[in-house]
C-alpha cells in the first residue's frame, strides 16, 4: 500500500497508509489510528502509533528532511525514509526508532519531492 503524508500548519507532517492516493483531490488519510502517525520535520522527530494505543516517539533525520513511510525490507512493518533535497540523497531505516540509515542511496535530482507506493 502507498503511503501518503499531509503537511499541517506549523510544518507537522502527518503519515498514513491507505490503498489508493488520490493525488488530484490530496493526500487520503487512514481511518486505522494504528497507521497514523506524525513528523516534525523541522526537528526529526517521529511520533507514530504502536498499535495498542500506544505511541512510540523517536528522533530520525536531520531538520529539513522531507520525511515518507514504506516497507523497505519486505517484513510487512512499514518505516521511515527520508529525502535530503540540499544533495538528492534517500536515508531508509528498516526500525522505527532512532539511528542511522540501514540503506542509503543518491536518487533524483537535488530539490525532488518524494513519493513512496507499491
Amino acid at each position: 500500500m502507498p503511503a501518503v503524508a499531509r503537511r499541517l500548519l506549523g510544518g507537522l507532517v502527518v503519515l498514513g497508509t491507505v490503498a489508493v492516493a488520490l493525488l488530484a483531490a490530496g493526500p487520503v488519510l487512514a481511518a486505522d489510528p494504528a497507521t497514523v502517525g506524525a513528523v516534525d520535520p523541522a526537528a526529526g522527530v517521529w511520533s507514530l502509533s504502536d498499535g495498542d494505543a500506544g505511541v512510540a516517539t523517536f528522533t530520525y533525520g536531520n531538520p529539513g528532511d522531507l520525511p515518507f513511510v514504506g516497507d523497505w525490507d519486505c517484513d510487512g512493518d512499514e518505516t521511515p525514509g527520508l529525502y535530503r533535497q540540499s544533495d538528492g540523497f534517500v536515508y531508509l531505516r528498516n526500525s522505527n526508532s532512532s539511528g542511522i540509515a540501514d540503506v542509503e542511496f543518491f536518487f533524483g535530482d537535488p530539490g525532488d519531492v518524494p513519493l513512496a507506493g507499491d
